[in-house]
């Protein structure tokens, strides 16, 4: 197994960037003095190739025993922009370029050492970018990174990173950060104030930076003693024209990446007449009814469930109606799903848009698109999100599942079929005729 040393491995991108080393199997060690108090990598230290060092890479003695310890070494640390750097300028040597001729020196030819660079050392200018383009530091940030790239590379055995602007959501949230800063500020105020609206920028997401790192793992051989710029192509905007593209919302279906992980906010920005559910951040395209038994069934059980409810305290809501789920290990929200039939007696739990958190009991009719989500893949979520009973119906064969939470577990009653009542463990009040429940539904072939 590879052992990688990130340095700064607890920041905006060593958060990600761990996330996705841990999953392709790599043991990583991070060292990092956790100066922000950041809590960024909590959610890692069960797993068994998880290392973390509190410590500093002006600590000459424990970095020289990682570096040696290690195959890969990514050094994040630094003082970041040109605020920081100026305010204490000798901490930004120390750790921006002493720490990496450190690193270079306890290192030897058979190790990976992959730096992260900026593209600000290019300075201002008209003309297109590339890698060949001269240096224009105009910061002593850029300065100190010009002269840590220079290093590494003149060392024989590195490869830096020219990062574009980098954006999206990380375990060290960073507000500082162009695109960051203003989709915050336009949901928070609703409108945005821009300086220096014709300034053009090329930007990436973070995600896709770590996807970089990886890579260039992977074939370090061949791209050593190289220095690639690392943003999208299709990313090169003004301060205006990204202000632009950040009003604009998603109005097609199609436009949707299904590899990428989503929340509950880009959901709620999203303008197409196509409904949807987020499970865990992916998309799941909601099946239309594959004939009028489904809306039949569903006014069956509502009507009669309504009776029942309509002078409790509880709520009961059928789709489309949006219920926000969190898992255990998942605080921030990611999952969005519209049950065909939800009943909710904690009125805390509901604002005008929708459900925030678990039902009390959730309803869901089969069709033959969506028996493997409902059965299997929303069994296991509504199990995990601790909803307490969950009632599966199947009109193919005329039967009612029912499934009761017992210490944290499903445990599924014996099947409801004609001529049989069905009976709410939960809500022992809640009885219906099977027969009811199927009334008028056709066989069709």
């Amino acid at each position: 197994m590879n052992k990688v040393l990130i340095t700064g491995g607890a920041g905006y991108l060593g958060s990600i960037l761990t996330e996705r080393l841990l999953k392709e199997g790599y043991n990583v060690t991070i060292l990092d003095c956790l100066k922000y108090n950041q809590i960024s990598l909590n959610s890692f230290c069960h797993n068994k190739n998880f290392n973390f060092i509190l410590g500093d890479v002006r600590d000459n003695k424990l970095l020289e025993k990682l570096v040696k310890e290690n195959e890969i070494i990514i050094p994040l640390a630094a003082i970041v922009g040109m605020p920081a750097c100026k305010l204490n300028p000798q901490e930004a040597i120390d750790i921006n370029l002493i720490q990496i001729r450190n690193i270079i020196k306890y290192s030897n030819n058979s190790q990976k050492i992959i730096l992260p660079n900026t593209n600000s050392q290019y300075g201002s200018s008209t003309e297109i970018i590339t890698e060949e383009s001269v240096f224009k530091p105009l910061s002593l940030y850029a300065e100190t990174k010009c002269d840590a790239e220079k290093a590494l590379l003149d060392s024989g055995n590195g490869i830096a990173l020219r990062l574009a602007t980098v954006f999206g959501m990380s375990y060290r949230m960073r507000m500082d950060l162009l695109v960051n800063d203003l989709v915050y500020r336009s949901l928070t105020d609703g409108c945005l104030i821009l300086f220096e609206s014709h300034f053009i920028r090329n930007y990436i997401h973070v995600r896709d930076v770590a996807k970089a790192f990886s890579f260039m793992i992977d074939r370090y051989d061949n791209c050593k003693n190289n220095a690639f710029n690392v943003g999208l192509s299709s990313a090169n905007l003004s301060t205006f024209e990204l202000a632009q593209k950040i009003k604009e919302p998603i109005t097609e279906y199609s436009k949707l990446d299904f590899d990428k992980e989503y929340s509950y906010l880009d959901y709620m920005s999203w303008k197409f007449t196509e409904r949807l559910e987020l499970i865990k951040g992916k998309i799941f395209k909601m099946s239309p009814a594959p004939n009028n038994n489904h809306p039949k069934v569903i006014l069956n059980i509502s009507s009669e469930v309504y009776k029942l409810f309509k002078k409790e305290q509880c709520n009961v809501y059928i789709a489309p109606f949006d219920v926000r789920l969190y898992t255990p290990n998942q605080k921030k929200n990611y999952t969005v799903v519209q049950p065909d039939l939800c009943i909710v007696c904690n009125e805390a739990l509901l604002d005008k848009q929708c459900c925030n958190g678990s039902p009390d009991l959730v309803l869901e009719i089969l069709s033959s698109k969506n028996t493997k989500r409902d059965l299997h893949t929303k069994f296991e979520l509504y199990e995990e999100c601790g909803i307490k009973e969950y009632w599966v119906i199947d009109i193919e064969n005329k039967m009612v599942l029912i499934y009761t939470l017992s210490n944290g577990k499903y445990i599924g009653l014996k099947p409801f079929t004609l001529d049989m009542i069905t009976q709410s463990v939960l809500f022992p009040q809640l009885q219906i005729a099977v027969d009811d429940v199927f009334y008028s539904v056709k066989s069709w072939d």
